[in-house]
């Protein structure tokens, strides 16, 4: 079925509004703290995981899963990786988009890089 010319600009519009920003970068760092929330846990429904970046742990965390997130997750080897790397005392440099769920704004994760120190 084509698609009305008249609907095309609007469809567009919301396409181009529901889309979180684009991706950014942490700083390289070491892990302080991971988070993660199992099924039974009332915030899950929010966020799945977080992890908390020696350089910013005050400020900022960066979560997987959830409202939060848009459902934006990570695969249970991507964890596993993120807990080898803090138990390690790796930096990480965290890849990351902005989603916004109602007045709640979180770093969401959507990639990261290891290095060896």
């Amino acid at each position: 079925m084509p698609v009305s010319r008249s609907l095309l600009p609007a469809s567009l519009l919301v396409i181009l509004f529901a889309q979180p920003a684009n991706a950014d970068t942490s700083a390289t760092s070491t892990i302080s703290q991971i988070k993660v929330i199992d099924v039974a846990d009332d915030t899950y429904q929010f966020f799945h995981g977080a992890v908390w970046l020696e350089h910013d742990k005050a400020d900022h965390n960066y979560r997987w899963g959830g409202k939060h997130c848009g459902g934006v997750t990570l695969s249970e080897s991507s964890i596993n990786l993120l807990f080898a790397a803090f138990r390690d005392k790796h930096s990480v440099a965290i890849d990351y988009r902005a989603y916004k769920y109602k007045t709640h704004v979180s770093r969401c994760i959507t990639a990261f890089t290891v290095t060896r120190t």
